[in-house]
């Protein structure tokens, strides 16, 4: 027999076809050798006809089953061709190797007759001897596998739940022992914790929570009383319920309209009927909110959690109960999408419209999509969520293909749009009354900041010379904080200095305004009130932002100024002010998605503002005339999107055809253009529809210089297939291909 492997690790697109006498499944892991070495590769189809290309052979099949089902298969290997990226790779992240830590060597037999029952292969040897194990493995009675074994939850202890009685800074500071500060972390992540969670998750011994309620650190207390949420569903909720009628669903609706309601009774009905469901998540700081909600529905060893902050050991846990069917539901992000459910009857996913389920890096895939393809082929339901959907969705709801519902707004708010051409100051006067106006009343302000650091970038007022990365084509920040300037891409760092490097002035000046800048802006007008900064440099991991949410909820703070992650599914009730500082930004981009991005980004920050009746939302802009921030005032996305489908119709941009964007890094930059150049010219004498190439926006990027060129295609699998031949003849490496990807930058 025959089979194709995809090798584990590959940078290369190339499958290899090996000869075996034995029977193998798809998906099984294998050892071939491979150009005189032996590598781990992937079964991912037989055939009894000779490969016309030389053949390899499988030495080892490492497992001698597969870890994934067909239909996961299939899916993996349609994500690889899809998006031309190495199909062994994709397999890597459906079967992580993390999972081999915990796999335990056992004796299966092979007949039911000889009275033999699956056992450890340490159990087998020391009640059995290991010479009786080679005469019954020689016999063909028995074989050995090794198996992943996760540890088992513990009985449950006591119905008490634990919540951190201090900041998580401040028991991080106090805890030495890891195991504590497993702890400390774990009841920071998640919203709603319990005795056996953190038994079950960790496994720790109640003596350690024990010893961190003695310091003061945690309460360990009576049950919390939960909410019932099998009857949170009212009337008008299960109306859009019975309208459901198709597998694939755009669910549309505003923050506060019942989206998640919905999405949590579909997952309880499906569970009901015996399938398992997968709850998608753009981003991990959404994952608790969503795994307590279902967990006071289904239970909590019905739920399991997998994303990328999780401990190996943990990951491993979650990722061997899903396989083995002991759970029934699993929120995730982007990776989640191949975790191997078994009876997969429900996919729902959460903002789908967020760029971060697009992996720009090898493999290459778009988790959206490829959920969809893995509930067409598991005759499984696909819900996709959002407030602003992806325009291809939008068009595919009114073509006919999926079925668009759409919760109507509960809420609505007041939005704001400030001419800033006069102003002098970052913050409009405007802006300042309001902010005044709405911290009296008591109520919060949020102020939405484009660019981290203290000033986007460093200009001197003599000769006009703006201080850029020595490695990157691209300004230098200046952050105050440090005194430093510094490159947002690749990481470069100089001391802060006032001194012209071109004409040798003291005249360095910071221009523009980060988060940082503002900050401190507002912090010597408003010193009475007390205001955070959020951004990438002051969180140090996602789950911190939930704390200051929370703490602003509770009136503890009164402003936040950070980067779009502080509005990303928080409810903020308390807010009576979101301010967007830099529009005009978001526009000057040279990508045919710009402008739509911008929109969605505004909407979805604006209406954060909807979960309140009274807020209002100001939009700063140098442009106030731009009919994009008319549909935004009038919370008109139908509008936007019909206008934005009509740009993209007339200019043949997706979802009207589909866009391969193809970018090569070079050391030496005349080098580079002579590839690019060579490749797509091969590509139109092969009739491909080529823009380009030319320099990338971002030419430099750590001393290396990227072009790149767009097909416009019709055919992917026949546009892909020329490119690879294209690329392959250039002889060079190191190319990144993406279909569609949500930003050209």
């Amino acid at each position: 027999m025959y089979y194709e492997v995809a090798i584990s690790r590959a940078s290369q697109v190339k499958t290899h076809f090996c000869e075996s006498s034995e029977d193998i499944d798809s998906g099984e892991r294998v050892v071939i050798r491979l150009n005189g070495r032996k590598c781990k590769g992937y079964v991912i189809g037989r055939t009894e006809e000779t490969p016309p290309n030389s053949l390899n052979q499988i030495v080892e099949r490492i497992d001698g089953y597969s870890f994934v089902d067909t239909t996961l298969v299939e899916t993996l290997v349609w994500a690889g061709r899809r998006y031309n990226s190495p199909i062994g790779r994709l397999f890597d992240i459906a079967v992580p190797k993390c999972i081999d830590r915990y796999a335990v060597s056992t004796v299966l037999p092979l007949s039911s007759f000889i009275g033999l029952e699956k056992m450890p292969l340490r159990s087998f040897i020391s009640k059995y001897g290991e010479g009786h194990l080679k005469k019954l493995i020689q016999s063909g009675y028995v074989k050995i596998q090794r198996i992943p074994m996760a540890k088992e939850p513990h009985p449950r202890l006591q119905n008490e739940s634990v919540e951190l009685c201090v900041t998580l800074q401040e028991a991080l500071h106090v805890v030495k022992d890891p195991i504590e500060t497993q702890v400390a972390n774990y009841l920071f992540i998640n919203d709603e914790v319990y005795v056996d969670d953190i038994v079950r998750d960790l496994g720790v011994s109640k003596r350690v929570l024990s010893d961190l309620q003695k310091k003061g650190l945690i309460r360990i207390g009576p049950k919390m009383q939960r909410v019932d949420e099998k009857n949170v569903l009212d009337d008008s909720l299960g109306f859009y319920l019975e309208q459901m009628k198709r597998d694939e669903i755009l669910l549309l609706g505003s923050k506060s309209s019942g989206k998640t309601d919905l999405c949590i009774e579909m997952i309880r009905r499906t569970v009901q009927k015996g399938f398992s469901a997968l709850y998608l998540v753009p981003e991990a700081v959404l994952v608790g909110q969503v795994s307590t909600r279902l967990k006071n529905v289904l239970g909590h060893l019905s739920v399991g959690i997998y994303h990328s902050y999780l401990s190996e050991a943990r990951r491993a846990f979650q990722w061997i109960q899903a396989w083995k069917g002991k759970i029934s539901v699993v929120v995730g992000t982007r990776s989640a999408v191949f975790c191997p459910l078994r009876n997969l009857g429900l996919i729902v996913i959460e903002h789908e419209e967020d760029e971060s389920y697009y992996q720009y890096e090898n493999p290459v895939y778009d988790a959206v999509e490829v959920a969809r393809r893995r509930a067409k082929l598991s005759n499984a339901r696909v819900v996709m969520v959002s407030t602003t959907p992806r325009l291809d969705h939008y068009k595919e709801s009114l073509d006919g293909k999926i079925q668009q519902i759409e919760l109507q707004e509960r809420r609505k708010c007041s939005i704001r749009v400030l001419n800033t051409r006069k102003e002098k100051s970052f913050v409009a006067g405007d802006t300042m009354t309001f902010i005044r106006s709405t911290l009296k009343s008591g109520r919060g302000v949020i102020i939405v900041v484009r660019r981290k650091g203290y000033s986007p970038w460093i200009q001197c007022a003599v000769c006009g010379f703006i201080v850029e990365c020595p490695k990157c084509d691209v300004s230098l920040s200046y952050h105050r904080d440090e005194n430093v300037f510094k490159c947002h891409l690749c990481g470069y760092t100089e001391e802060a200095s006032d001194k012209c490097p071109r004409c040798g002035a003291h005249a360095l000046y910071p221009r523009g305004a980060g988060t940082e800048r503002i900050e401190q802006h507002l912090k010597r007008r408003f010193a009475s009130y007390e205001l955070v900064r959020l951004d990438r440099d002051t969180v140090r991991h996602p789950q911190m932002v939930l704390e200051y949410l929370r703490k602003f909820e509770r009136g503890e703070i009164d402003i936040i100024v950070g980067t779009k992650m502080i509005t990303r599914g928080i409810d903020l009730d308390r807010a009576g002010l979101i301010v967007v500082m830099d529009f005009d930004g978001l526009l000057n981009v040279p990508d045919f998605t710009a402008r739509f991005r911008t929109f969605r980004v505004l909407f979805q920050t604006v209406s954060e503002s909807a979960g309140f009746e009274s807020g209002t939302a100001i939009v700063q802009t140098y442009n106030p005339d731009n009919e994009l921030l008319n549909h935004l005032v009038d919370l008109d996305v139908h509008g936007f999107y019909k206008e934005e489908l009509a740009k993209r119709k007339e200019a043949l941009y997706p979802p009207f055809t589909n866009i391969i964007q193809v970018v090569l890094k070079a050391r030496i930059a005349s080098k580079g253009l002579e590839i690019v150049n060579f490749c797509s010219e091969k590509l139109r004498s092969a009739g491909e529809h080529v823009l380009g190439p030319v320099e990338h926006p971002i030419f430099r990027i750590a001393n290396e210089y990227r072009f790149h060129f767009l097909i416009k295609t019709d055919d992917v699998e026949t546009s892909l297939k020329r490119l690879n031949e294209v690329l392959t003849e250039s002889g060079k490496r190191g190319w990144k291909v993406l279909l569609n990807p949500p930003a050209l930058i």
